[in-house]
């Protein structure tokens, strides 16, 4: 098969990648690139070439600069007009235009087999007109099928062969927001890569003492209640650290905060209000007592060899997340045999089961949050057993092959996914 990867144009795909769904593409095509031929379309930066090869996947990149210098006023209006999720701005068709369309032309001179499409739903019409006989499948990583109306987003969705989402939790909230394309949406883990895990030396004794968060530095993600939660496990434990890796990129408020219904995502809009030049990050650091701050140790972007390493010098890895489709972090500490704490919140709660994988608290509550750290830095024996049960949790279902032999039976046609 000829196999046809569309990138958001938000990001740049990239070899070796950086955000979830880069990885996602990049675990997944590297390892069909042997039987099919692979492409991965993704936006052109400066000093990037327009055609690139890694571990067998064509890279075509695609300028998009027109576009923002096109659309970038009229979308500034259409976003103070927008109301109750229409589907203006960032969901209109009009919305990077130039890219949709130079993918949509050269997927028309590839014929490919089978076309995979991440997030951005309103590709599809424009893609499947040109490209009338191939299986298109839309991978939602976000929940933006059920926050955004219906009459936007079911005639997309009726245009694709299969619609997968990242997790349990946005497959069964797309099912429900389009009961009619029901049939059509199934679940796709993420996954990771336990080869690369298993060569990891052993890690030092644990001493109860280091805690590590792994995602980016936005307000979805909670490390303000990660924050507060370690101010109190620090009175308690005086030799804990907290390591925060991770690049500072605060999700565009209009793309989750704007769209969520629960009202601790909506809260965030905090955090975008006020002087610009002062991002999430800053503010952080400013919230932190002086009698932590020489404990908390912001990372930055790491890259994946590194990252390997980190999960193994920490004892406890935390996701306080109060919106996330799946959770990476989650089964990463898995594989690396690190006990997990995560929030109840999306797709965690489909990795996660509380008590036995790991432990799980209530989104948006440091008290919680802070009792949860600390009784696992206290307790060497309940470390091992969640660790134990979260590593054979991830084995059996979070692998890359497992996924990829899956994703293949889905683009013949056949009932892979869940």
């Amino acid at each position: 098969m000829r196999i046809a990867f569309v990138s958001q144009p938000i990001g740049s795909f990239t070899v070796p990648p950086g955000g979830s769904i880069d990885i996602w593409t990049y675990e997944v095509a590297r390892r069909i690139a042997d039987r099919h031929q692979v492409v991965v379309y993704t936006r052109r930066k400066p000093g990037q070439p327009p055609v690139d090869f890694a571990d067998g996947i064509e890279i075509r990149r695609l300028r998009v600069a027109s576009d923002f210098r096109i659309v970038g006023g009229p979308l500034r209006r259409l976003r103070r007009l927008r109301s109750s999720g229409s589907g203006l701005a960032f969901t209109s068709p009009w919305h990077l235009p130039s890219y949709a369309a130079q993918v949509a032309l050269d997927l028309h001179r590839l014929r490919p087999s089978v076309i995979h499409i991440h997030n951005f739903s309103q590709f599809v019409p424009l893609i499947r007109g040109l490209n009338p006989d191939a299986r298109i499948v839309l991978h939602m990583h976000c929940e933006w099928l059920n926050q955004l109306a219906a009459h936007v987003v079911e005639p997309r969705v009726s245009r694709t062969d299969v619609v997968l989402g990242c997790s349990d939790y946005i497959a069964s909230a797309a099912r429900r927001a389009l009961p009619h394309q029901a049939r059509r949406i199934r679940t796709m883990w993420n996954g990771v890569d336990f080869d690369l895990f298993d060569r990891v030396s052993s890690p030092p004794s644990r001493e109860g003492s280091r805690i590590l968060f792994v995602g980016r530095i936005s307000p979805e993600k909670g490390l303000h209640v990660l924050v507060d939660a370690f101010e109190r496990v620090a009175r308690t434990h005086p030799l804990a650290q907290l390591d925060v890796i991770g690049p500072e990129w605060q999700t565009p408020k209009e793309y989750l905060v704007g769209l969520s219904s629960d009202p601790r995502v909506r809260a965030l809009a905090s955090f975008y209000d006020g002087d610009p030049s002062l991002g999430y990050g800053a503010r952080l650091r400013e919230r932190m007592a002086p009698s932590i701050a020489s404990r908390v140790h912001f990372a930055g972007w790491t890259p994946r060899t590194a990252l390997i390493d980190c999960y193994a010098r920490s004892d406890v890895l935390v996701n306080p997340s109060l919106s996330e489709a799946f959770g990476m972090s989650l089964i990463e500490a898995m594989a690396a045999r690190v006990p997990v704490v995560a929030a109840r919140a999306g797709g965690m709660q489909d990795i996660v089961e509380h008590d036995r994988t790991g432990l799980l608290v209530e989104p948006a509550d440091p008290v919680a949050l802070a009792d949860a750290l600390s009784a696992l830095l206290a307790s060497p024996p309940m470390r091992k057993r969640l660790a134990d049960a979260g590593y054979e949790r991830a084995r059996s279902t979070f692998g890359w092959d497992r996924i990829s032999e899956s994703l293949l039976e889905v683009y013949r046609g056949g009932a892979g996914g869940s």
